[in-house]
């Protein structure tokens, strides 16, 4: 499938932020796989995994890694910091957390 742009000088393609559909992941209508699943089934370039409190394990993540590998899907990794200059020990996890997915992505945290 034709991976969906904004232009074609711009590389990143265009892709999902998992907190958008929040309610339905909280809810259990679908999983974050799932999500990346479908948003792969469409086109888009990459998902956004939001890890508010850095609790995701590593088995979790290297399971997300393999699965969006697979499907070709970037996956960007994001993170709740409750002061953006402090760097505690959840910083650094969400750090380590998102190095897992590899060069190219994207790490924000909120």
């Amino acid at each position: 499938m034709k991976r969906l742009t904004a232009w074609n000088g711009i590389d990143t393609g265009l892709g999902l932020a998992s907190n958008t559909y929040k309610q339905v992941l909280m809810s259990g209508e679908m999983t974050i796989k799932e999500l990346i699943c479908w948003a792969a089934g469409r086109g888009f370039s990459w998902v956004e995994v939001r890890d508010p409190d850095v609790t995701m394990t590593r088995d979790e993540l290297e399971g997300i890694k393999r699965l969006a590998d697979s499907l070709k899907i970037r996956i960007h990794y994001s993170w709740d910091n409750k002061d953006t200059l402090k760097e505690d020990e959840t910083f650094y996890q969400g750090m380590e957390n998102a190095a897992l997915f590899g060069p190219g992505t994207c790490c924000r945290v909120l």
